[in-house]
């Protein structure tokens, strides 16, 4: 007996919770990306205006003065002033590239709540061209959105079909006769031809990300 005809519904419905997450985090990392390419650019330019790097330098400068008398009699100090040195070495010494990966960090999180939650944070009071970009940001984030809940829409129906299916087995056929791709199940890919039992309104091709445009045809 061919090892696909012993499936149990538990093995499709983990497999297809496992796509749907790896499907899900591919368009989170591609929303990532964007913001990284759009909002990193235009915040590099707020940071330079407002003196980023100088902050930096002098930051560093104190620090190392500082260091210089402690070293030399560091019992004539109390705790708190090396404390703070250490604290502004820490937290100023890369002050640019800190505040930077704070803000994207920050624009990340918006962007992975519910669209009905995203707001313009504080980029607006920082620059026009920092609110412009996060605002390409948001809309770009809210297009790949259409896309998760197509492909959850899918899952819900694929999980229909398992649930109906009288076992794995009928399940996995009910499956392949409705093209979903089950090549990469843990068991060989034996895949009887069947007729449609229902039609799924998500091409299935969504949960690998390989749907391909349909080819248009010129007219005469």
């Amino acid at each position: 007996m061919e090892d696909w005809k012993r499936v149990k519904k538990a093995n499709l419905r983990d497999f297809f919770e496992k796509q749907k997450e790896a499907r899900i985090q591919e368009i989170n990392d591609k929303r990532n990306r964007e913001i990284e390419s759009v909002l990193g650019p235009a915040l590099d330019e707020y940071l330079k205006s407002i003196n980023g790097q100088e902050i930096d330098n002098l930051a560093g400068k104190l620090v190392d003065a500082l260091n210089k008398i402690i070293y030399v009699s560091v019992n004539n100090f109390p705790r708190y002033i090396t404390n703070t040195v250490s604290k502004v070495n820490n937290d100023l010494v890369t002050f640019q590239s800190d505040l930077k990966m704070h803000m994207l960090t920050k624009a990340k999180s918006r962007l992975f709540e519910p669209s009905g939650s995203l707001e313009m944070y504080a980029f607006e009071a920082l620059s026009e061209k920092v609110a412009h970009a996060y605002q390409q940001c948001v809309d770009f984030a809210l297009s790949l959105e259409s896309e998760k809940d197509k492909i959850r829409k899918l899952c819900r129906e694929i999980n229909g079909v398992i649930n109906a299916a009288r076992d794995g087995k009928k399940a996995y056929t009910d499956l392949v006769a409705l093209g979903v791709d089950l090549s990469d199940l843990p068991l060989p890919s034996a895949m009887p031809t069947l007729p449609a039992i229902v039609k799924l309104s998500v091409p299935p091709c969504l949960l690998k990300g390989d749907c391909k445009e349909p080819e248009t045809q010129g007219g005469d």
